[in-house]
This record gives structure tokens, C-alpha cells and sequence, in this order.
């Protein structure tokens, strides 16, 4: 239940979602007897819009998601296992395309793991992530993933798959059930920079042992004018867009009790 609140509630509350339903239903008033209200409503979204796409609005708030965890130099002692979330993966492309591993501007999550595998190869690779979709009917990604790290190089004998998660309070709990981590382990999680706090506050709460956060593909540059005018104002849009989420998904996970603070720290 939670999952598919969670769904139809961002479907409507992402920023852009929203500015556009507001801009829909200000050019309506316009036809009716509420003509000002829409006429605001209109210039109202169309210049929020335009502000975050060509201003650093969105990299401001991006930032202090992507930058709560440092990544770690070589740890010592080895961790005992890698884990990877799912979500680096185009899994409606790869239903028409069966052939191919599509993968998404989350592929570092997918493509830093033969580095951390040759340099810890003791440690188990544990890959939680299953069928992402609502309503469409797809492979778990974690299938796809270990297709993925076998032609890697990575040993079919080193990896563990979940492949039923839904959440990120899924991936915590359901792999802690196949694990059954033991209290003075350690454990390499790797996520994208921007949804660390919300993994590591969800396997924290799930009870997991000696957590070490390890954030890939960072999205948020240099947050300066001269910055967001070298980019396209679409990217923008897709930051402040991710933020959104996952600032409604830290203060969701806190009140549920699925996280261990509202914002977790190292």
C-alpha cells in the first residue's frame, strides 16, 4: 500500500506535474466568470517554470542531498558484502527490447561495481531491486543486473540477488532477510548521491549492522549562473524534479518509521 501511495501521490506533486495542472486550470478559469484567477494562475506556474529551468534553484536544492555522504577512499577492513539498489535500469525498454540492458543516468550505480569488486574480492555483490513498475508486469531488474555484472567479469558465484522490493524500505528489509547480517559486519551501500540519506536512514531502521555509504553519479554541478546557462534548461527541471521526490521520501520515511532520522548523517 505504501508503494502505491507513494506513486500516485508523487505522480501528482512533482513540480512539474503540478505547475502544469495549475497551468491547465488557469487557462480554463480564463473561459469562466473566475477569468483574474486564471490569468494569475497561468503567469504564476509559467514563470515558476522558466525560474527553475534558467536559474540555480534546482542545483541549490539538489546539492545538500548529494553532498550529506563523502564517498570512502579503500576501506580497511574489507567490507563483507556490496550492496546495490536498483533503479539504474530502463525497464520498459528492456521489455521491448529484451536483448539489451537499457540503462538510465543511474548506470554508475551498476557500472562502479567490477572496480569495488577486484578491489574488495572477498565481498559478497548483492543486488535488491524488483519490478518497478505500477501497473506494467517486468522482469525484476535484479535479474537483469546479474546478466549485467556476469558479462562484467563479476562470478555468477559471488552475487546475491533480491529481486521482490518495491521501496527502498523493501530493499533494506527483504535483503536483511536473505543476509542475515551478523552484528560486526560491514556493509558498502551503493546508491546515487541524491537518495543516500533516504537508503542509509531505511537500512539504519531495518537494523542492519556497520552501513558505509558509497554515492554514485552525481547530477548537481557548480550551482552558478554561468553554470546553468551552459546547460539546458530541461536538466533543471529533471534535478529539481529528483529532489522533490526524495525530500517528500525522507520526511515519509521519517513519519512512517521507516528511516532513523529525518536526515541522516554519517
Amino acid at each position: 500500500m505504501f508503494f502505491v501511495l507513494s506513486k500516485v501521490f508523487f505522480a501528482i506533486a512533482r513540480p512539474v506535474h503540478l505547475l502544469s495542472l495549475l497551468l491547465v486550470i488557469g487557462l480554463g478559469l480564463q473561459w469562466t466568470s473566475k477569468r483574474r484567477t486564471g490569468i494569475l494562475l497561468v503567469n504564476l506556474s509559467a514563470i515558476t517554470l522558466i525560474f527553475i529551468a534558467f536559474s540555480p534553484l534546482a542545483l541549490w536544492i539538489e546539492q545538500p542531498l548529494e553532498m550529506r555522504f563523502p564517498r570512502p577512499g579503500q576501506l580497511d577492513p574489507a567490507p563483507d558484502g556490496i550492496i546495490i539498489l536498483g533503479g539504474a535500469t530502463e525497464e520498459e525498454m528492456e521489455v521491448r527490447r529484451p536483448d539489451m540492458i537499457a540503462l538510465n543516468d543511474a548506470a554508475e550505480r551498476l557500472t562502479e561495481i567490477p572496480r569495488l569488486a577486484s578491489l574488495y574480492p572477498n565481498a559478497r555483490i548483492i543486488y535488491t531491486g524488483g519490478p518497478g513498475f505500477l501497473v506494467f508486469d517486468v522482469l525484476p531488474e535484479a535479474q537483469n543486473a546479474r546478466r549485467l555484472f556476469i558479462q562484467m567479469g563479476i562470478s555468477a558465484d559471488r552475487i546475491v540477488l533480491e529481486d521482490q522490493s518495491k521501496t527502498t524500505w523493501e530493499n533494506a528489509t527483504l535483503t536483511k532477510a536473505i543476509i542475515n547480517p551478523q552484528p560486526n559486519s560491514r556493509w558498502l551501500l551503493v546508491t546515487s548521491a541524491y537518495h543516500m540519506a533516504r537508503s542509509v536512514g531505511a537500512f539504519r531502521a531495518a537494523g542492519w549492522p556497520g552501513i558505509i555509504a558509497f554515492p554514485t553519479d552525481y547530477r548537481a554541478p557548480d550551482p552558478s549562473f554561468e553554470t546553468v546557462w551552459r546547460r539546458p534548461g530541461i536538466d533543471n527541471l529533471a534535478i529539481i524534479e529528483v529532489a522533490a521526490k526524495e525530500y517528500f521520501g525522507l520526511l515519509g520515511y521519517w513519519l512512517s518509521g521507516r528511516s532513523s532520522a529525518l536526515f541522516p548523517a554519517p
